[in-house]
């Protein structure tokens, strides 16, 4: 057979068309070609899907890496938890709660308070006492309340808080008398106390205990009196920094926190990966809060040694360029109190020297050194540092301060 020029060349031509044909198939068409698992005509294809090495690297690093958390801070965030608060720009509450053992099982509100502080209530012994500050939860209880102390009186001021103990120590109700913070006494011995709606005793069903255990206070009663007494409603409190939680693959399996305070009232905190919280215990027993069973478990734990000094009656107060803790107090009084209730040196306005010191910080499962300051100044917030300098920035959610003698300890344990 002949074969002629122009054969050759349609024959060419019909290859050259079919290559074409097969190249734009195979170029736009991987695409429609259905995955694994997707219908096709009746039928399950069994191979894989096409991925390129760039698309497999990327699938490892998101499995194998936890993207770090971003904290954005929300436009009505507290200005102590960095948390969402509807209430951030009104005043905080600083109400002292009873430090009694027999007391800590009916603790309520206490997981609403964005600030606690826990320490030594007299000198003789380390029985402690506790403080929430209140500025985005409202509890319809809180307490059961105690007596408030000089200490006590310097933080609520540092939070531009209004103090609300029930009653106090001869030292602390001077400061009262002297108008140094807004307060609301709900015992009555310093002008203005609770009335029936802020401050009340709860009957024996709800908390069987005596008497003087069953004081209790409304945070929506509180404000509402404030208001009536003319106090500022305003919050001025400067606030504090925070971060993201720590992804959950750094954070440690579990840890321990001990805080070794005189028996009967030691402290134990166990953290929890999960939540990223610090489970609370009292001597063994898990604590709740009372109003809402929820645990009690602050994301930021603080623990602050401090010189536990007292107010002696021959005290040469006023030669080392400090307030008399005595005027005003009769001697009846001052006798029986002198020696009795502690003072930290904890950067007081009135009674101090010190006005900053080491201070340790447990975030995230983690334990590290740092420092806190305050100016002298009762408005003056406490600060907290890094060893760099750098100011801490919190975890978002519950801060929990320790401020214990510098003859006590905390011991942290990581796994």
């Amino acid at each position: 057979m002949k074969i002629s020029l122009g054969m050759i060349i349609r024959l060419l031509l019909a290859l050259l068309l079919i290559g074409a044909f097969v190249g734009v198939y195979y170029f736009f068409g991987q695409d429609a070609r259905p995955k694994v698992g997707v219908e096709s005509s009746g039928e399950k294809l069994l191979s894989a899907p096409s991925v390129s090495p760039t698309e497999q690297k990327q699938e490892v690093i998101q499995e194998d890496e936890e993207v770090e958390e971003v904290y954005v801070k929300a436009g009505n965030a507290s200005r102590i938890t960095g948390q969402p608060c509807a209430q951030a720009s009104e005043r905080s509450l600083a109400i002292v709660y009873s430090g009694d053992v027999e007391t800590r099982p009916y603790f309520a509100g206490i997981t609403a308070a964005s600030f606690v502080v826990e320490m030594d209530h007299r000198y003789t012994h380390g029985g402690t006492r506790v403080m929430g500050v209140f500025d985005c939860e409202r509890p319809q209880f809180v307490g059961p309340m105690r007596s408030g102390r000089v200490d006590f009186v310097n933080v609520a001021s540092a939070f531009d808080a209004i103090y609300v103990p029930w009653g106090g120590d001869s030292t602390s109700k001077s400061l009262l008398k002297k108008g140094v913070v807004d307060h609301i006494d709900c015992n009555g011995e310093v002008y203005p106390g609770g009335n029936a709606q802020s401050c009340f005793r709860r009957s024996t069903r709800d908390v069987p205990l005596a008497g003087e255990d069953r004081a209790f206070s409304s945070a929506v009663g509180l404000l509402q009196q404030a208001k009536t007494l003319g106090y500022r409603t305003s919050n001025n409190f400067g606030g504090y920094e925070h971060q993201g939680d720590a992804p959950l693959a750094k954070r440690p399996l579990t840890g321990d926190l001990s805080i070794n305070l005189q028996q009967g009232f030691r402290v134990r905190y166990q953290y929890d990966r999960e939540s990223n919280a610090y489970e609370r215990f009292f001597e063994g027993r898990e604590e709740y809060d009372a109003n809402i069973r929820k645990r009690v478990a602050p994301k930021n734990v603080i623990v602050i040694r401090a010189e536990k000094g007292t107010f002696y009656a021959n005290g040469s107060y006023l030669a080392r360029g400090l307030i008399n803790p005595w005027d005003g107090i009769d001697a009846q009084q001052r006798d029986s109190a002198s020696g009795a209730y502690p003072n930290f040196a904890l950067g007081d306005p009135w009674f101090d020297t010190n006005f900053g010191g080491p201070a340790t910080f447990y975030m995230d499962g983690e334990a590290f050194e740092g420092s806190w300051k305050k100016q002298k100044s009762a408005s003056a917030q406490f600060d907290f540092y890094h060893t760099n300098g750098e100011k801490i920035r919190f975890v978002p959610g519950q801060i929990w301060l320790h401020v214990i003698d510098v003859d006590r300890s905390a011991t942290w344990k990581s796994l």
